[in-house]
């Protein structure tokens, strides 16, 4: 389930990439095949008989065969076509392309297929007619011209031996000698006879059994064809740059991302949220949005986390500054107070504070003015806040030395007599990255929370901060994933008011 969970976010976060590619590439090609000239195929059969007597004779058959290889070789060779373009150009109608033959001969057959590609179905099979017929003429004479030689040195032994048999005759030749000479004389008649015969047959042992035949649709191009191979070829391409850009992109836009980078649970997932004031509290302003629920599931799962440890202090911190850490350490604390627990907000970022500005507050009094020796009880430090049962330590002025105050013994003690006056005690801590007072005060509490901003983290921001955490002691206990871009209507629907 993990795996398809980040296939179904890796094609939402790809998905112009898959989609535009292959529209794209397969337009091109469909546009480009549109525009080339057609090309027809013509094909012929030839075939090539036994050369012996006896035509069912099984190795004349296979002998055949082998010579339809050859054959086919010899078709294609430029001294055909040459003779092809001549003789067309006898009748006036030579070829004005570039001739395209192949010759194949078809297995365990005496067959030779032919085909000519052509600009038109009938100068295609035209041509296809016209190597045919060449080859036959061309082989004929072959032929013709490897008996010739045979026959006349037959013919001179003949002519010779009846004129030494006529001598013979007129002299005082024996019969003996005679019938020698005789014989001789038969057996040449014979042979050349024999070799008659075999030029008879081997001249014509090639025919076309199927004239020349075009297809009305052209070989190519084929648009919808080169369109659709284009388009897989342009997928696969997006695919690959799918997957590229997502090893370079080293966001932590996902919770697995965040799992897989820092080893923590992300225990809730917040999505941006829009028609707010500058306070961020979506939970006060939007309490039936999904931010809003996200953060009250937020509060559920760290009851989870706390089972066997209880939880009194939490800080909230970040990698870097601006990921959402003091928006959720506000409503956190705003979820928790709404559950019915009394809820201190300490606002621990003594060099950048905002949570006075968050809840409209005055940040006169605070954290540093209760640190002082004569800061008073610590009643006088804190502001109600129009949530029932939580309360504000704001920053206070800022101090020249925020990291030694924030590790003096004053602040240990502060954060012990904080247990007693609230159920919980949420800390907005400064970004672990920026200063060391958020390794501090997560050492001291009782458990930490790390804010990713799904648009902003960077892997190995994430993962220094943890190792800082880690060294310092912190106890970790989960991430949440801030301001992820979630599809309308996703959740906004499922989570809006309800009637009474």
């Amino acid at each position: 389930m993990p795996d398809f969970i980040f296939f179904a976010h890796f094609l939402r976060r790809r998905a112009w990439l898959l989609l535009a590619a292959p529209i794209l590439y397969g337009l091109v090609a469909f546009g480009w095949s549109q525009r080339l000239a057609p090309v027809y195929q013509a094909q012929a059969m030839l075939q090539v008989s036994p050369a012996s007597l006896s035509s069912g004779d099984i190795g004349a058959i296979a002998a055949s065969e082998r010579l339809a290889s050859t054959y086919a070789q010899i078709i294609v060779q430029p001294a055909t076509l040459e003779a092809t373009i001549a003789r067309l150009s006898q009748n006036g109608a030579a070829p004005t392309w570039p001739l395209a033959v192949t010759a194949e001969p078809i297995r365990e057959t005496q067959l030779i297929r032919l085909r000519v590609e052509g600009p038109s179905p009938a100068a295609a099979a035209q041509v296809a007619d016209a190597v045919a017929q060449t080859f036959i003429e061309t082989n004929r004479m072959r032929q013709v011209a490897r008996f010739a030689a045979s026959k006349t040195n037959l013919e001179q032994q003949m002519a010779a031996l009846e004129t030494q048999i006529k001598q013979e005759a007129a002299g005082s030749a024996s019969s003996e000698v005679l019938s020698r000479l005789r014989q001789s004389l038969s057996a040449l008649t014979a042979s050349y006879e024999t070799v008659r015969l075999a030029e008879a047959q081997a001249s014509d042992n090639v025919t076309v059994v199927q004239p020349a035949r075009a297809s009305a649709r052209p070989l190519r191009p084929r648009p919808l064809f080169n369109a659709l191979a284009a388009a897989i070829v342009g997928l696969t391409m997006a695919l690959a740059a799918a997957l590229l850009l997502e090893a370079l992109d080293d966001r932590l836009n996902s919770a697995e991302r965040v799992t897989a980078a820092i080893a923590l649970p992300v225990l809730a997932t917040v999505g941006r949220s829009s028609g707010l004031d500058q306070s961020g509290l979506v939970i006060s302003q939007a309490p039936h949005s999904a931010a809003a629920e996200a953060y009250r599931m937020l509060r559920a799962n760290l009851r989870f986390t706390s089972l066997d440890r209880p939880l009194r202090t939490l800080s909230v911190v970040s990698a870097e500054p601006g990921e959402g850490k003091t928006t959720t350490a506000a409503n956190l604390a705003v979820a928790l107070a709404h559950a019915g627990q009394r809820v201190i907000l300490v606002d621990a970022d003594l060099r950048r504070p905002r949570l006075h500005t968050v809840f409209g507050v005055s940040n006169n009094l605070g954290l540093t003015t209760a640190l002082l020796p004569d800061g008073g009880p610590l009643t006088a430090h804190l502001q109600p806040t129009a949530v029932p049962g939580l309360h504000l330590l704001t920053s206070g002025p800022q101090p020249p030395n925020p990291a030694e105050l924030v590790g003096s013994e004053r602040m240990v003690a502060l954060l012990s007599d904080l247990r007693q006056a609230a159920d919980v005690i949420v800390l907005d801590t400064p970004p672990v990255l920026a200063v060391a007072d958020a390794a501090l005060l997560a050492h001291a509490s009782d458990a930490t929370l790390l804010v990713v901003d799904a648009q902003g983290t960077r892997r190995r921001s994430a993962q220094r901060a943890m190792a800082l955490l880690t060294t310092a002691g912190a106890h970790v206990v989960g991430a949440v994933l801030n301001r992820l871009p979630l599809p309308a209507g996703t959740y906004g629907q499922y989570y809006g008011p309800t009637a009474p």
